[in-house]
């Protein structure tokens, strides 16, 4: 049944995880008649900054590929930069619902949408309530009047806003693309510079012939291919970057255009290698890293309570004799698969939380020891995947569930791991020399096989969190549409 469900989930698309919106503030609305009140009249103007170019059919995908880009299942930066944006819809008309305490907003496509009053007042845009440099709310929550009722709504600016007056003194103006995005019945904001990103695709061993694959310097000098490495990223959890220099602290010349590094107790860079950081009152095998010793797929730092996302893997001396592949394997691939096989398994690794341990010493925090608990399927609260939470060699004894439920706990964990490490899953590669490899430590997981003590492997790997990923996409975004108008 589970070879079945490899068949079926081989073009299954899961469901993004929702990202924040994050709308391009607006600024105060000078109209010339002592209000100040509300978006500014070159709002319309910024209307390619919150939205994303349209993903191409692939038939109509331009041939050449992005800069540095040269994986088949992409899509063409060109393309996507060439897309149109959508049609601008302004408001037809709109009423005040005095009994329900709503703003009634017919669109010029003929859609409807009510808004209501206490939504609208917090939203006010006007310089007593809203800080533009820094994008935030100047009113206390406790002084916002939950009752308020304007004295009229009205369109200006030829339907492109939405003006509510709630006294003479105060009005509140939302221009058309910022009002329409934030439709309550719209799962997917579009004003959101990431809600336009192509779903997360998942894959198995056939990656290795369509692997998103990028210049390294190219990535370090070119903010558009910075923002294809990072949609390839967001889509697949696997990038590859090549002709990177095989010299240490490489790893944080790149993320320096991402966001600041995450430090773990290993440092902002852990040398993987015999004996990791040589220092010669710790021991060489301290670490399971730091051995020549088969490490089983598993998600790193699962013993933090936030655990790290963006992972690079740095290859500066390469594997020249048996053994030392890396392995990689989509955890929400081989999750929605246990999830149509094994519904009961599923539920099981979903609803119960595994306790994941690392102690150890390094010489510039000394003793260690982290402890954390986590869903080894982590959903979100639609039901859908967040992250995986999967380390054998990092797991305790502690079990946080039923006593009479243990054993098909742990035929849970069997079949999910037969998932992960089975061949149509797992994608197994040797790093040469100058290879770096960017992985979502929330999504996929990583191992190595075992290699001969006589060999040298050196390795480095240094994180990035998730929150710089998503803030650096959108400041890109932002940017260079910006450029085009």
């Amino acid at each position: 049944m589970i070879r079945n469900g490899l068949k079926i989930l081989r073009n299954f698309r899961p469901y993004s995880p929702r990202l924040p919106c994050s709308v391009w503030p607006p600024r105060p609305l000078q109209t010339g008649q002592g209000n100040a009140r509300g978006l500014s009249a070159m709002f319309t103007a910024r209307r390619s900054l919150l939205q994303l170019p349209a993903r191409p059919e692939l038939s109509k995908i331009v041939p050449k590929p992005p800069r540095g880009y040269q994986s088949v299942n992409w899509y063409s930066s060109q393309a996507s930069r060439e897309a149109s944006l959508d049609t601008h819809v302004k408001i037809r008309s709109l009423s005040k619902d005095d009994s329900r305490r709503m703003v009634n907003v017919t669109w010029s496509d003929g859609t409807k949408q009510d808004y209501p009053f206490v939504w609208l007042l917090d939203n006010c845009f006007c310089t007593d309530c809203y800080h533009v440099e820094s994008q935030c709310r100047l009113l206390p929550f406790d002084e916002l009047d939950i009752d308020a009722n304007p004295e009229s709504v009205e369109t200006v600016n030829h339907g492109d806003t939405l003006r509510v007056s709630w006294n003479r003194h105060h009005h509140s103006d939302f221009n058309s693309d910022w009002l329409r995005p934030n439709r309550f019945d719209q799962a997917e904001p579009r004003d959101d510079a990431l809600s336009a990103l192509p779903t997360p695709k998942l894959w198995g061993a056939e990656i290795a012939q369509s692997l998103p694959r990028f210049e390294f310097q190219e990535v370090l000098s070119d903010d558009w291919a910075l923002l294809d490495f990072l949609k390839a990223f967001h889509e697949f959890g696997i990038v590859k970057l090549e002709r990177t220099p095989a010299e240490p602290n490489q790893i944080p010349i790149l993320a320096k255009r991402i966001g600041p590094m995450r430090e773990t107790s290993f440092g902002l860079i852990q040398p993987l290698r015999k004996g990791g950081y040589e220092v010669e009152d710790l021991g060489q095998d301290r670490a399971l890293s730091y051995t020549t010793k088969a490490l089983n797929l598993h998600n790193d730092m699962s013993c933090l309570y936030e655990t790290t996302c963006m992972a690079f893997f740095h290859c500066i001396i390469a594997s020249d004799g048996k053994g030392g592949e890396s392995i990689y394997s989509d955890g929400f691939h081989a999750a929605e698969m246990l999830r149509l096989a094994d519904p009961r398994a599923f539920r099981l690794l979903s609803t119960n939380q595994q306790e994941f341990r690392l102690v150890g010493a390094e010489p510039h925090v000394g003793d260690f020891d982290h402890r954390s608990h986590h869903f080894p399927i982590m959903l979100d609260h639609f039901g859908q995947l967040k992250a995986i939470h999967y380390s054998t060699h990092a797991r305790t004894p502690s079990l946080r569930m039923a006593v009479d439920d243990v054993k098909a706990m742990y035929s849970a964990l069997q079949s999910f791991s037969k998932l992960l490490e089975s061949p149509e899953n797992a994608y197994y590669v040797k790093l040469q020399k100058g290879d770096m490899v960017v992985v979502n430590n929330h999504r996929v997981l990583h191992g190595r096989t075992p290699f001969e003590d006589s060999n040298e492997r050196y390795l480095e790997l240094g994180y990035v969190d998730w929150d710089h990923v998503t803030s650096r996409m959108r400041v890109l975004q932002n940017k260079l549409n910006s450029d085009k108008v």
